[in-house]
């Protein structure tokens, strides 16, 4: 079986190598796949693991998005670098002779030999595909079969038994600024302080180790294979929540943040994240920071299938920018009542209070699902509520 070999600059477009990564393993198998975040082991020694990789691979795909060249503050570009790794990567893969396919991002223009070292001329010469902004998905599949028929492999693997779909693709949560009055260095600023947010965020929910992508409005997150959608839902947003809300006490004016999270796909993230409802949502939750979105099937497969820790009545059926979705908003009962939002009344018990309990009898208002108000769980003596607090 032929090995493929994943070139990328980490701060450019890493969505589009960990999508390859996934889809070119679901395709070949893990062990015939090589992209470095994943296949060096912590501790190694990555230097003879990495070139010794490359120099068995018989594809190198160079994953080009705008920020490819790695341009710096001072008009240098690390692609200019004779010592930087992706264009050493690509000068061995060319010198030995190794298949190379260019990948372009986006809108990214054509390369041109002129605009490169003269040591990467060549890869101006290479037949390129593209993976466009609205159909990656689709641009991936083609390329792995691609790929598969010219490695004479065009027949695809048996499918998977059932539940092993979630060995091949994590869930991917894409976090953008809601719309706010800002000046260009305030959103520029927010958006640094955004990512060291997520990061607190990540390890508060123990989501393990994640990879962060700068987009256009914000970040995405793609969690590792073994992460639940249900941990991601449950946790992530709340845990988001509050370290936004700390950092808003001390820096002043509030921003919030909009997020969709999809089971799979970067794109369909993304997509959902950006629906103009999440705004109209924020403008009326004053005292949220966060406004979350998932894709109906997702509602239905994660979160109405786990109701012992997310508490459906706290989401509110929508459909905004043409999709169905359920939309919360993390310590709200229930999202506000803006056009395009329904309450999720399925989930309401006609008993208007909880069953008796030992201890105290507390009085906690809101829609009765399970051992669960209004998305706070109800123990014996002890209440632990929907923000974190125990009474």
């Amino acid at each position: 079986m032929p090995s493929i070999f994943i070139n990328y600059r980490s701060c450019d477009e890493t969505y589009a190598a960990i999508l390859l990564d996934e889809k070119l393993c679901g395709r070949f198998g893990r062990e015939h796949v090589f992209r470095d975040n994943r296949s060096i082991l912590l501790g190694k020694n990555y230097k003879p693991v990495l070139w010794g990789s490359l120099a068995k691979s018989s594809v190198l795909i160079v994953v080009i998005g705008p920020k490819w060249r790695g341009e710096q503050p001072d008009g240098t570009a690390k692609i200019d670098d004779p010592d930087d790794f992706v264009r050493r990567e690509i000068e061995l893969a060319l010198q030995i002779g190794i298949r190379v396919v260019p990948v372009l991002v986006g809108d990214v223009p054509n390369l041109a030999a002129a605009k490169l070292p003269p040591s990467l001329a060549a890869l101006a010469d290479c037949q390129y595909t593209r993976l466009g902004n609205r159909g990656a998905q689709h641009d991936v599949a083609r390329l792995v079969d691609e790929l598969a028929r010219s490695f004479g492999t065009s027949d695809r693997p048996d499918e998977p038994p059932d539940g092993a779909a979630a060995a091949v693709n994590g869930a991917v949560a894409a976090v953008q600024l809601a719309r706010a009055d800002a000046t260009v260095g305030e959103r520029i600023n927010r958006r640094s302080l955004l990512r060291n947010a997520l990061a607190e965020a990540v390890a508060e929910a123990r989501l393990g180790a994640v990879e962060f992508d700068e987009r256009r409005a914000g970040y995405t997150v793609v969690m590792g294979t073994a992460v639940p959608p249900a941990r991601v839902i449950a946790s992530f947003p709340r845990a988001l929540n509050a370290a936004l809300t700390e950092r808003n006490s001390t820096l002043g004016p509030l921003w919030k943040v909009k997020v969709g999270v999809h089971p799979d796909s970067v794109e369909g993230a993304e997509a959902i994240a950006s629906i103009p409802v999440l705004d109209d949502v924020l403008r009326q939750a004053s005292r949220a920071h966060v406004a979350l979105a998932v894709p109906d099937r997702l509602y239905r497969e994660v979160v109405e299938a786990h109701a012992r820790v997310i508490d459906p009545s706290t989401f509110g059926e929508a459909v905004s920018g043409g999709m169905a979705c359920w939309i919360h908003v993390p310590d709200y009962p229930s999202p506000p009542r803006v056009p395009g939002i329904r309450s999720n009344e399925s989930t309401v018990r006609d008993a208007p209070s909880p069953p008796p309990i030992g201890g105290p009898v507390f009085h906690v208002h809101g829609d009765f699902h399970g051992r669960q108000i209004a998305g706070d769980h109800v123990g014996r003596d002890v209440n632990y509520y929907g923000d974190g607090y125990r009474r």
